[in-house]
């Protein structure tokens, strides 16, 4: 792992409005301290078409990763999900419905 570089993990449920969004801010965000960084959105099995709306971005934007759980297993599961793929030593994690940041690193 390199420690320049900066993973950003996003659980989504209901998100499909939003993500564009979420991954301009994060972007817009991140891009003054590193451009090697990673978002890496979780999708919690929601039922609307976030799937679709992260496949879509991945495709646009190869900083973005896609996670598709088969259930739907909590915030806390998809965040562990996130964080167990990125692939830096520096992560911080946003809820995507929240505005607040909380920051992790190893």
């Amino acid at each position: 792992m390199n420690a320049s570089k900066l993973s950003v993990v996003s659980p989504v449920y209901h998100g499909e409005n939003m993500l564009e969004e979420l991954v301009a801010r994060i972007s817009k965000a991140v891009a003054p301290l590193t451009s090697d960084y990673e978002i890496i959105l979780v999708n919690d099995c929601s039922p609307d078409a976030s799937w679709e709306e992260i496949k879509n971005l991945c495709a646009r934007d190869a900083k973005v990763k896609g996670i598709n759980l088969a259930h739907n297993f909590g915030q806390p599961y998809a965040i562990t999900a996130g964080l167990s793929y990125c692939r830096t030593s520096r992560r911080t994690f946003r809820r995507s419905s929240s505005k607040r940041w909380r920051a992790t690193t190893s």
